[in-house]
């Protein structure tokens, strides 16, 4: 026996398009390209003290940075806090306009961190800096700061760790493509 293959004309065909999740029903009217370059940044940390400093300041902290990095479109921070009890509070206060606004968020505990001097506990936080939101719309081709300080509030105290008054900057600086999008 022969096989028979029948194509139907176009009219019967399913028409798909493809559309980023982030754009509304409307923009399929519209031919958008399919993938779009995603922007990098070159992450400067101006003022951000060695690591060998703070490591030396733990001594006198129950609060300490260690480190923020981007990925994608979100900070990513961690820091430390003494293990001073088990009911603690860590907030991450930070502005994208030099302190003319700031947004607060609570950081996450994470894992405890055990040590000769002290026991120290590890939490995280994100802070979302380059994604549609309606709290923050810095420009995502222009160069920007993200100013940070933490607060610890434990059996009634509160300490800060602000990088002794100049506060922990992150400076994100896109980088220009080879080629273009």
């Amino acid at each position: 026996k022969k096989k028979k293959v029948r194509f139907c004309d176009d009219q019967d065909l399913e028409q798909v398009r493809l559309f980023l999740k982030s754009q509304t029903p409307l923009a399929v009217h519209s031919d958008p390209p399919l993938f779009q370059e995603e922007t990098k940044f070159d992450v400067k940390y101006p003022g951000w003290p060695s690591k060998l400093m703070m490591y030396r300041s733990l001594t006198n902290a129950a609060i300490r940075m260690e480190n923020v990095q981007l990925d994608h479109d979100v900070l990513i921070g961690r820091c430390r806090v003494a293990n001073l009890a088990y009911q603690k509070l860590v907030t991450v206060r930070y502005s994208l306009d030099c302190w003319h606004t700031f947004h607060e968020l609570d950081a996450l505990y994470r894992e405890p961190i055990a040590s000769t001097t002290n026991t120290w506990d590890r939490f995280t936080f994100e802070i979302p800096v380059l994604h549609d939101s309606p709290i923050l719309h810095p420009p995502s081709r222009k160069p920007f700061t993200c100013w940070i300080a933490l607060r610890y509030q434990v059996n009634g105290q509160e300490f800060w760790d602000n990088n002794d008054g100049k506060n922990y900057q992150i400076h994100l600086v896109p980088l220009i493509p080879s080629t273009p999008p």
